[in-house]
């Protein structure tokens, strides 16, 4: 290499070297710099978990993402994201996609509430704010009976039940099942001298907007009151398109229970029509077809029955009974879904009422709507006579505070009393039949060849007699509906069972 190449590289060098140093970014610059890229390295990671779906992510995996490693102010590499941290965004995200504004209250812990009276005790469930199981107090099933156990009597347990409302919000269905409620209630409330209530909440991300179940227990009742409030969620069209989801698999109370499989079924009664009820023998299912005032889970001596003042609409509603097969736990499943819809307001309250007690025939009767007619007292005349003659002689009978084997021995005895005029006429007529029956049967044998002659006579000594052939009967066919309707109470009446 020549000296004017030599020269020539110096002065090139020190000209980069000039250029870098008069060039060269100040401090402020510097820190600016590092800014933006900071920025651009969090913009990107969260851009990555919006686009990596739950699925995607496994225990060991890593997700690569430009991240300005510590220390170095000039440099971009390869990291991995903190998992925890993105399945937190991506969880958040799909809360926010599949509930709305109620995914603030998709997380949290179910604890248990209880409102209890004389009768019953109610136990809640903040998860859904819903019914968990209810016990009826002063009766036992027959196992515990038999043991001697003091445990109260319960209808259904939480494992095998549901309560749930359900409305569309962006076009999904949303179930209040789903829901962790709050509430500002005791754990334990015992109704004495007033009604207690207990009222759950589901918050949206608006503390203006939320649901309200409110459940109210008056003292000696066996009805809980159940109010589903909306408040603020007009704009949502959320009261409008509410439903109720009603589900239960009843348990076993009594000693057999292919006896209570066989009267226990869905009964429900349409507004200005009398009971009816889906098949006791068999799986059934109806829609129903018209506003519809209660709906009653029956077994054979409790029921649990759902009210409505203003009746349940028949768009979008069905019941269901489903039988079990082989199983010692469970009666039957039981199937509700009912459109408790209402008009959308800036606040809305859809009242409504469970009984759970007893299938007594006077304690029913209270609700003034048909509802005793469950009670299983015959049909047609059976049960006019029971419900007119025969329940009402008991209930003067058991207001004495007799022993039931004496009250029943009464009840008969007064029966008999009743259709003595009857049964006289029939003995009367049977005496006068056998008085003359020496008589007949000399007539049969002297006309045996002669049947029409034969009966000519047979009726011309009954009528010089004056006994008439069909009165044994007429008394004994009118006699009938009384025995039967009485055969027909004792298995039906609650007061005798266990006795």
């Amino acid at each position: 290499m020549d000296r004017n190449s030599i020269i020539g590289l110096v002065l090139i060098a020190g000209i980069l070297v000039l250029f870098s140093i008069f060039n060269a970014p100040s401090e402020e610059e510097l820190k600016a710099m590092e800014a933006k890229r900071d920025s651009i390295a969090k913009a990107e990671a969260k851009d990555t978990a919006k686009k990596i779906t739950a699925e995607n992510i496994k225990a060991n995996d890593t997700i690569p993402r430009p991240v300005l490693l510590s220390g170095d102010s000039n440099a971009v590499a390869n990291d991995s994201v903190n998992l925890d941290s993105l399945r937190g965004i991506i969880a958040e995200q799909d809360m926010k996609n599949k509930f709305g504004i109620f995914s603030v209250s998709a997380e949290g812990e179910g604890k248990y509430y209880t409102l209890e009276n004389e009768k019953i005790k109610v136990t809640f469930n903040s998860k859904g704010g819903r019914i968990a199981f209810v016990e009826i107090k002063n009766y036992k099933k027959y196992s515990d009976y038999v043991d001697g156990n003091d445990s109260y009597l319960k209808l259904f347990d939480e494992d095998s039940s549901a309560h749930a409302v359900s409305f569309f919000l962006d076009n999904k269905t949303i179930s209040t099942e789903n829901f962790y409620f709050t509430t500002a209630s005791p754990v334990k409330q015992e109704v004495k001298d007033k009604a207690l209530s207990i009222s759950f909440r589901l918050k949206t991300s608006d503390d203006k907007k939320y649901i309200d179940f409110v459940y109210s227990l008056d003292p000696d009742s066996y009805v809980l009151n159940y109010a589903v409030v909306i408040n603020e969620l007009a704009a949502e069209n959320v009261a409008s398109s509410l439903s109720l989801n009603w589900q239960m698999k009843m348990l076993a109370t009594e000693k057999t229970r292919d006896q209570e499989i066989m009267v226990s079924s869905v009964f429900y009664q349409y507004e200005g029509q009398g009971r009816d009820y889906l098949s006791e023998m068999d799986s059934d299912k109806l829609a129903l077809e018209a506003k519809t005032q209660w709906i009653a889970f029956k077994q054979s001596y409790f029921s649990a029955v759902l009210m409505s003042e203003t009746g349940f609409d028949n768009d979008g509603s069905d019941i269901e009974i489903v039988t079990l097969g082989s199983t010692s736990k469970y009666i039957k499943d039981y199937i509700a879904n009912v459109n408790i819809g209402a008009d959308n307001a800036k606040r809305v309250s859809v009242p409504m009422r469970f009984y759970f007690g007893p299938n007594d025939y006077h304690e029913l009767a209270k609700f003034e709507n048909g509802m005793e007619s469950i009670v299983n007292l015959g049909w047609g005349i059976f049960g006019w006579v029971n419900k007119y003659l025969v329940i009402p002689v008991f209930k003067f009978l058991e207001g004495f505070g007799m022993n039931y084997g004496l009250i029943i021995l009464l009840l008969t005895i007064i029966v008999k009393i009743i259709i003595l005029p009857l049964t006289y006429r029939n003995l009367k007529s049977s005496a006068k039949m056998r008085v003359l029956k020496p008589d007949v049967d000399e007539i049969n044998k002297r006309l045996a060849d002669e049947p029409m002659k034969k009966q000519q006579e047979v009726m011309a000594l009954y009528r010089k007699s004056g006994v008439n052939p069909l009165a044994g009967c007429i008394p004994l066919l009118i006699q009938m509906p009384v025995l039967i309707a009485v055969f027909r109470f004792f298995p039906s009446a609650i007061e005798l069972r266990q006795e």
